[in-house]
């Protein structure tokens, strides 16, 4: 709780929204959270944030499970770790939210070793699926579903439950909905490496192995082992030969033991740009 404490203070800013979201359900002013950040009295703030820590820590254990060779396991235990964020625990192993802004009730599923680095936002109300040994890098927003604004309507405001247009009054029983049924979870396969400052639209999955750059916008699925960057992201190259990649595909290596993934350093440490053997070769049973 401590640790959650000190690094809300120093996150404020990227973890106002979720702040404010849990005050007024724990029952506390927002207008005195206000207060008090001003007057920087971290005791006070401590009081505040314990019950939002509780709160998130609940929501984590409640919602997010852990996945190993197409199984899900219950989180046994939620640590909030200042380097690492919240951890999650299971019978299979561990893996690595970081400092999430996660949607209360959205359901997550992780493999093991697999996590998020620093602050990324996950919002919506359908599944986020993230393989095992994928590397997530900070400042990710991933959006599960649909939150477009239709453009065959008169405009693309939402009339429709908009909290703006509430307040005024202005609020219309209107269909906002696209014309056309919207996908929905975003599914991450395993061993990925998505860069910084990367938006992941709903609907979307990302093949095994596949790397996405920098600032790229994924709109549309990503195929095994391939290489995407660009706003929209479109496929670069592949990183190995179609004979390599099917390769590794079969081994699934992400499906090992810890015990086996040890014993094979000279599989990981295959250069597989200039290697045309048989990559079973390579591995230790």
């Amino acid at each position: 709780m401590k640790v959650f404490t000190i690094d809300t203070i120093l996150r404020a800013f990227d973890n106002v929204d979720t702040i404010y979201e849990y005050l007024p359900a724990c029952g506390i002013d927002i207008d005195s959270w206000n207060i008090l950040t001003s007057q920087k009295d971290t005791d006070a703030i401590s009081k505040i944030l314990a019950p939002i820590y509780s709160q998130v820590h609940s929501n984590i254990m409640t919602n997010v499970k852990m996945r190993f060779r197409g199984m899900n396991y219950k989180v046994n235990s939620v640590e909030f770790h200042h380097q690492f964020g919240w951890t999650v625990s299971s019978d299979v192993g561990k893996a690595y939210l970081g400092k999430i802004i996660l949607a209360p009730s959205l359901p997550v599923t992780i493999g093991l070793m697999s996590y998020l680095s620093g602050c990324s936002t996950v919002k919506g109300r359908d599944v986020l699926e993230v393989g095992s040994f994928s590397s997530l890098a900070s400042n990710m927003h991933v959006t599960t579903s649909s939150y477009s604004h239709p453009t065959h309507l008169p405009s693309t405001f939402n009339f429709n439950g908009n909290s703006r247009i509430v307040n005024e009054c202005m609020n219309f029983d209107i269909t906002f909905e696209p014309r056309t049924p919207a996908k929905t979870g975003v599914f991450i396969g395993n061993d990925v490496w998505v860069g910084r400052d990367v938006s992941i639209k709903n609907g979307v999955r990302l093949g095994n192995g596949c790397v996405i750059g920098e600032r790229a916008l994924v709109v549309k699925d990503c195929e095994p082992y391939g290489i995407y960057g660009g706003v929209p992201a479109r496929l670069i190259r592949y990183r190995f030969s179609h004979d390599i990649i099917a390769q590794l595909l079969a081994i699934a290596w992400w499906d090992w033991p810890y015990d086996k993934i040890v014993r094979n350093k000279l599989f990981f440490d295959t250069d597989l740009l200039s290697y045309g053997g048989s990559l079973e070769s390579l591995i230790v049973q």
